[in-house]
């Protein structure tokens, strides 16, 4: 990797490579692993190796913070899923901190002009 600091464009494509393989990589982690097929598995490393690179590039260029709303969108997600089971096991009071926890995150998107990576939920 090059020691110079990237251009702005290079910063940009680095963000949103990393954004797509993150949800990629999410998108197929939540799956049990013995349902995956051989090319989902050449998915889940090429995505963790094009999260690297792109996070390489982000921190060479000291901008790590660009991966904060793809952390809340994560954690957003996360957050809608098991507030879903626990609607299911009927646990109302542990669906209210999942929602709570859902509202958290989905403010710090909105404040970052980022609620294109939950709005599908």
């Amino acid at each position: 990797m090059s020691t110079a600091t990237p251009t702005h464009s290079a910063i940009v494509r680095a963000v949103t490579r990393y954004e797509t393989a993150a949800l990629r990589y999410d998108e197929l982690m939540r799956r049990p692993a013995a349902d995956l097929t051989q090319s989902e598995c050449d998915a889940i490393t090429l995505a963790r190796d094009v999260m690297a690179q792109s996070f390489g590039i982000l921190a060479q260029a000291g901008r790590v913070d660009l991966t904060a709303p793809l952390k809340s969108a994560a954690s957003y997600l996360y957050a809608a899923h098991h507030c879903q089971r626990l609607a299911a096991c009927h646990d109302y009071d542990g669906c209210v901190d999942a929602q709570d926890e859902m509202a958290m995150h989905r403010s710090r998107l909105a404040e970052a002009g980022r609620l294109d990576l939950i709005e599908a939920v």
